[in-house]
């Protein structure tokens, strides 16, 4: 594995506060790679055998102000059921149990800000039921995290950007492999200025490595950096994205429906492979005329490995039945909200009532008569409503249900889907249905 920007003075000193609810802060710009360094921590084997299978990875992917939604997204990371409280007391006494005499690695990705007195009052006690060496790791964008948490200066690491010279070795390492040392050497005076144009974020310049890796000639080399598509903009933080998403080409027609389709799903949600390669299926967006069920499936393999390569889908093993290790996926939150612009009002998910689609778009109440393709969050024991949530999504082809809370299973009335005529793929995974 190439490592690089670490450096000995990353590592965690020993006078920081070693108490279960004092957090280390891994603090760094979107893109530097805070989530991928966790990532490579955990797969240490002095990590496991420290904390055991009580290591729990909870994406906030936002602030910290709902005490009552992060304690049952700890429950869940935890593979507990979470039951139906609607009162703080016993769902903090049942996060207690959960965590009690275990030391525990908790992981709270991607937080944006947090309530100091939600935190101090009312989580930082729950957790501290913890047993002795317990830890809480938590990545940021933000640099006063630190202070709102209880922590110090000595207690946060931040992430900087590659260096020039780091950034061009971990462009080649991608782009580079099976090139002769001639056509390597040739590659590298417009390879550096590539790489210098990424400002030292490895997330584009990695997407840029495998992107690179497929052009042969220095010509085609020539037209990525003239192109300006991989210059990022360190002040918005955003990049423009690879042509193979925005490109015309009809041969990438159905990878992008594939992209855009995934705007459906929430942005924090955990994607099973083969069930979303089952969904593509159903909307047509792999070759038909492959004919074989079979075939369609390779594709849709080679579809979800292409994100996964440009990093836009991350991978991560949680603990499955039996202590089992599973892969599970999660998009990353740029190209989530990309993937949304795409997508307009044709792909949405809707949560409480409101709908979720491109982030240029009004969120309303009901999906548009345009869209094709959402996912419902539920909480309730019992759908009555998803007639007049869908009321004007009357070509809808995938819908799918995801269930908030996983104390009581799901029941769906008779007739709930006879409006949608054109509906092609009804996702029920994974929200315990007894039966419909």
């Amino acid at each position: 594995m190439l490592m690089l920007g670490c450096q000995e003075d990353m590592v965690i000193p020993n006078r920081v506060a070693s108490g279960s609810t004092v957090p280390v802060i891994l603090a760094g710009a979107t893109g530097i790679g805070k989530s991928t360094l966790v990532q490579t921590l955990l797969q240490d084997q002095n990590v496991w055998k420290h904390f055991g299978n009580h290591i729990y990875w909870v994406s906030v992917r936002g602030q910290i102000d709902d005490k009552k939604r992060l304690s049952s997204a700890i429950i869940q990371a935890i593979r507990k059921p979470v039951p139906p409280y609607y009162e703080w007391e016993p769902l903090r006494m049942h996060l207690e149990n959960c965590i009690k005499g275990k030391k525990f690695l908790l992981i709270l990705d991607d937080v944006c800000g947090v309530a100091k007195v939600t935190w101090d009052e009312e989580l930082k006690l729950c957790l501290g039921a913890g047993a002795p060496g317990s830890r809480i790791l938590v990545t940021t964008q933000e640099t006063d995290l630190a202070d709102k948490m209880g922590s110090s200066s000595e207690g946060t690491l931040h992430l900087g950007q590659l260096s020039d010279e780091d950034s061009w070795l971990l462009l080649s390492d991608i782009a580079l492999p099976g090139r002769t040392k001639e056509e390597s050497r040739d590659l590298e005076t417009i390879g550096r200025e590539l790489a210098r144009g990424c400002q030292g974020v490895p997330f584009v310049i990695k997407t840029l490595g495998y992107f690179l890796h497929d052009k042969k000639t220095i010509q085609d080399w020539k037209n990525a950096l003239e192109s300006g598509n991989w210059a990022w903009n360190s002040v918005e933080e955003k990049f423009i994205p690879p042509p193979v998403l925005i490109s015309s080409d009809a041969s990438t027609v159905n990878l992008r429906g594939c992209f855009k389709f995934c705007a459906c799903l929430p942005n924090d949600y955990e994607i099973d492979k083969h069930v979303l390669i089952k969904l593509w299926m159903a909307q047509g967006f792999l070759d038909r005329k492959l004919g074989d069920q079979m075939e369609m499936e390779m594709k849709g393999e080679e579809y979800f490995n292409i994100l996964v390569m440009f990093s836009f889908l991350q991978g991560y093993e949680r603990g499955g039945v039996d202590d089992q290790k599973i892969i599970r996926y999660k998009f990353y939150r740029p190209l989530h909200a990309l993937a949304q612009s795409q997508a307009g009002n044709e792909s949405c998910y809707m949560e409480n009532g409101t709908s979720f689609c491109s982030t240029m778009l009004k969120c309303t109440s009901k999906c548009s008569s345009k869209t094709r393709h959402s996912t419902l969050i539920l909480g309730d024991d019992v759908v009555d409503s998803v007639s007049p949530i869908l009321d004007q999504a009357k070509k809808l082809q995938a819908l799918k249900f995801i269930k908030s809370s996983r104390w009581n299973p799901l029941r769906i009335p008779p007739g709930a889907f006879h409006q949608f005529r054109h509906l092609r793929a009804l996702d029920m995974s994974y929200i315990g249905l007894p039966d419909l």
